[in-house]
């Protein structure tokens, strides 16, 4: 979609991009976060990729 993606979920994406996290690395991290309270225009890194 090229919708630029900034700050945290844009470093999550970074990460998979650069790989320092796995795919499923930055997901788990994702969805702990969104378990925790944090607000995510989306539900898998996969659908930013």
């Amino acid at each position: 979609m090229k919708i630029p993606v900034t700050g945290t979920i844009g470093i999550l994406k970074a990460s998979v991009q650069d790989s320092l996290f796995t795919l499923e690395q930055a997901n788990d991290a994702l969805d702990k976060m969104i378990a925790s309270g944090f607000y995510s225009p989306v539900n898998s890194i996969a659908d930013i990729l």
